[in-house]
């Protein structure tokens, strides 16, 4: 009336994930513990891919799924190194060993520190947000002094094109299919914007 689990999802000397609990046809229930040590972090990108792509990276820690099938939750937290581009700017940022906190019905980011491609800092707070794993929403907060915020080479479709280096703060939400962007930001040196 159950089925146990004991799994290792082997991807390299650096990349296993372990995974151990049951699930339970009969409950209708499920609660595996995943234990990430190098685990791929690609899996995200189904929660963010109207605004993020090319994301990829590793993730050590544990974290729990479990609950009824029908109101699955992920609880636990990450350590994460990889990065992500956010499509519509035209940019790449890095994380570096940042903790990501995930609880019933959310994944939180509390002032994690994120860095695009000279080393600039800015910090990333909000939160993920969704009902048993599904109908995702986010709302993200950007806090910055000196960022790559912008980045194209050519018009493209676009009726201007540039490299955008911001001081302020942008705020990003929506969910999948609809993302707001809203920026107050002031330019900074070697902005360059046609």
């Amino acid at each position: 009336k159950q089925i146990d689990i004991r799994a290792t999802a082997d991807d390299g000397p650096d990349a296993q994930t372990y995974i151990n609990g049951y699930v339970s046809p009969e409950r209708e229930y499920l609660q595996l513990d995943i234990q990430g040590r190098g685990t791929y972090i690609d899996f995200m990108h189904s929660f963010t891919e109207s605004f993020l792509s090319n994301i990829s990276g590793h993730a050590h820690g544990d974290v729990r799924l479990s609950g009824p099938l029908s109101t699955l939750q992920l609880t636990g937290q990450l350590i994460v190194d990889g990065y992500a581009t956010v499509a519509p700017l035209g940019t790449t940022y890095t994380l570096r060993g940042d903790t990501v906190l995930f609880i019933p019905d959310e994944i939180e980011l509390h002032r994690v520190p994120v860095y695009d491609k000279y080393d600039n800092t800015a910090y990333l707070i909000g939160g993920i947000h969704h009902q048993n794993l599904t109908n995702l929403t986010f709302d993200l907060a950007v806090d910055t002094d000196n960022l790559l915020a912008y980045d194209f080479s050519s018009f493209g479709d676009q009726s201007f094109y540039g490299t955008v280096f911001a001081a302020g703060n942008v705020a990003i939400q929506g969910r999948p299919g609809r993302v707001t962007i809203d920026c107050n930001v002031t330019p900074q040196k070697n902005t360059v914007f046609t």
